[in-house]
């Protein structure tokens, strides 16, 4: 009885020993745990892009507008040395530059420029954040010509009409709506209508009808201070 007393004492003592040992590793288990809550290390994690200035500005063509402009913070604090990637899928677009870095004050900026008219979108991209500008781009109503678009050249018989068209566009051929075209002809024959005002297309349009005899016929459209343009129409 002695002797199996002291081999249960020995085996109770072992299983204590053994408690303990899972019960250490246990903690150890939390307390690593508990100290990797919340530490990110990931780079950038806890910075936020904003835009500064130079959102939704409407520009004429070839025109630079305000730069655009962002911010980059870490919590209340301005980070510098963060690389900002401008982009946009419009090819008629110059972005300059395309990869800037914020300064001191978490700034980093681009310039825009564009000769099509239409609305562009410009995305400013951090590793971690995305915001977007929104340009507007129209025709420089100070600059441009007048295009005949259809119907110089024609031939027709006579007393059957022609669609003559005029085209208005600044100087990088964006259409200018809202121009007042006037047709006109000394040659003889009848025009439809003889003041039109182009359309969102830039487009102003007439029937020409040459008459009373066959031959070749001139009509001239003008418009403001633009040079005329001279459409030739043959009747047989």
């Amino acid at each position: 009885m002695h002797r199996s007393t002291i081999a249960e004492r020995h085996a109770r003592v072992r299983r204590g020993r053994n408690s303990l040992l899972t019960f250490a590793g246990v903690c150890t288990c939390v307390v690593i745990a508990a100290c990797n809550v919340g530490d990110s290390t990931t780079p950038g994690s806890n910075l936020t892009l904003s835009k500064s200035s130079g959102d939704s500005q409407t520009v004429l063509a070839g025109v630079h507008p305000a730069p655009l402009v962002v911010k980059v913070m870490n919590g209340s604090t301005p980070q510098s040395g963060v690389t900002v990637s401008w982009t946009t899928t419009n090819s008629g677009v110059t972005l300059n530059p395309l990869s800037s870095t914020t300064d001191a004050n978490g700034v980093a900026q681009t310039t825009f420029l564009s000769q099509k008219a239409g609305k562009d979108t410009i995305r400013a991209n951090t590793s971690n954040a995305l915001v977007a500008f929104l340009m507007t781009v129209i025709a420089d109503s100070t600059t441009g010509a007048l295009f005949a678009a259809g119907g110089n050249g024609s031939a027709t018989l006579v007393g059957v009409g022609v669609t003559l068209t005029v085209k208005s566009a600044d100087a990088f051929g964006n259409a200018r709506p809202g121009i007042t075209v006037t047709f006109a002809t000394s040659s003889g024959g009848l025009l439809s209508r003889t003041t039109v005002t182009t359309d969102a297309g830039g487009l102003a349009t007439t029937t020409f009808t040459p008459g009373p005899a066959a031959g070749t016929y001139t009509v001239q459209a003008t418009a403001g201070n633009f040079a005329p343009i001279s459409f030739s129409v043959s009747a047989i």
